[in-house]
């Protein structure tokens, strides 16, 4: 599918109804590192792309996104479900999640 919508001037981050962009995220980002509510590397990570925006095009990548339901479907993915353990089967979606975003990133 490809896309259609235009880019978006920079990093932005939704914040209590409103898109935080520049100035805004990084004093954002330092008030939640001096809250404690991030940690500071997560922080100097946002700052990095800030000061980068060119990261942010991903115009030449192509993404496959894939659900829990799409790998376990079908008769087989009933089965499964109905025999998981549900908190088992919320760790094993999660650590698919950063499977595949890891990959994303470091390739």
């Amino acid at each position: 599918i490809a896309g259609t919508a235009g880019r978006d001037p920079g990093l932005s981050v939704p914040y209590r109804g409103k898109r935080l962009f520049g100035p805004e995220v990084r004093w954002r980002l330092d008030e939640w590192v001096a809250q404690g509510v991030v940690e500071r590397g997560f922080a100097t990570a946002l700052h990095d792309v800030l000061d980068d925006p060119e990261w942010l095009d991903l115009s030449d990548v192509t993404v496959v996104v894939l659900g829990a339901g799409a790998m376990l479907g079908g008769a087989i993915g009933n089965m499964v479900l109905n025999r998981i353990n549900e908190r088992l089967l919320r760790i094993a979606i999660v650590v698919i999640g950063v499977v595949l975003s890891a990959m994303l990133f470091l390739r």
